[in-house]
């Protein structure tokens, strides 16, 4: 009993983290969706987990017939097992939208944090 209690805490806590990463992704591709021409500023957090994140979309432009936004993303995740491993990563570069509705990063400037 205490071994499948062990192993459904662990799959609770995972579950949580990789819930976070998942959010991340979806604010990520609704501020590309959602950008203006301009500068444009998301931010989401989990109450549960105190987990964050920040996307900032620089600019907005048509590039070779695709919409395309230069942008920043930051990322405060703690995966609490095993012991708390911090996630914190900042992420400069280009993704441009595919005609399919899909965007893909078409340039990474650069990427900066603790793992």
């Amino acid at each position: 009993m205490r071994y499948c209690s062990i192993l459904i805490l662990s799959i609770f806590v995972m579950s949580c983290t990789s819930s976070d990463w998942h959010t991340n992704n979806v604010e990520f591709v609704d501020a590309l969706n959602q950008a203006p021409n301009g500068q444009s500023y998301y931010n989401w957090f989990n109450n549960k987990s105190g987990n964050s994140g920040i996307i900032k979309i620089s600019r907005s432009y048509i590039h070779n017939g695709f919409k395309c936004s230069d942008y920043s993303s930051t990322v405060n995740i703690t995966d609490p097992y095993p012991m708390d491993k911090i996630h914190r990563s900042v992420e400069f570069g280009t993704a441009c939208q595919l005609p399919d509705g899909r965007w893909q990063v078409i340039k990474e400037v650069g990427r900066y944090g603790l793992q």
